[in-house]
């Protein structure tokens, strides 16, 4: 058990550190967005195998997709969005609570919906809540560092998709990523 802890906190830092590197590629112009085709079920399924490892004893992670193809995308920013996504909706939800991992394609867009049952986003929030460093007003003492969701909408505007967030504070959020798909 104590193990698994320290794994979790390694993937944890792993996953800030990465986050730093990608923000600051991004924001001096130098990243390169390279799609690619992937099986973007399968690329989903493994990243919420691990974050479901990680956060057994506290979390259940349900992943449901109807994606059978390949599509053309960035796996390191898909990568990006789904564990920032993943890692939000996790950390911001009581122990006990699902989080629930949707895939869709619908009128050539590819749509990833993720819903917490958390402590939800103050509605004077929603308005800054892609800017760097940007915290919501409820948090109190859960870490984080602002940066997750700033690269999440980076992340989306390069691949030329939209985001979408509904929430209601102690009810919990929803989030819907669309991308284009050919």
């Amino acid at each position: 058990r104590s193990l698994e802890r320290i794994e979790g906190s390694v993937r944890r830092l792993m996953q800030m550190l990465d986050d730093m590197l990608v923000l600051a590629e991004m924001e001096s112009g130098q990243f390169k967005f390279t799609p690619q085709q992937v099986n973007i079920s399968e690329l989903i399924a493994s990243l919420v195998e691990e974050f479901q490892f990680t956060y057994q004893e506290s979390h259940t992670l349900l992943f449901e997709s109807t994606v059978t193809k390949e599509v053309a995308v960035d796996p390191l920013l898909i990568r990006q969005i789904v564990s920032n996504l993943l890692s939000n909706a996790i950390k911001y939800s009581p122990s006990g609570n699902a989080v629930r991992i949707s895939l869709y394609g619908e009128d050539h867009m590819l749509h990833l919906l993720v819903q917490d049952y958390g402590i939800g986003i103050p509605e004077h929030d929603l308005t800054r809540l892609f800017e760097l460093f940007h915290r919501a007003s409820n948090v109190g003492k859960i870490r984080g560092s602002g940066l997750g969701l700033a690269i999440v909408k980076q992340a989306i505007d390069l691949h030329g998709g939209s985001i979408q967030v509904a929430s209601q504070v102690n009810q919990g959020t929803q989030i819907l990523v669309s991308l284009p798909i050919a």
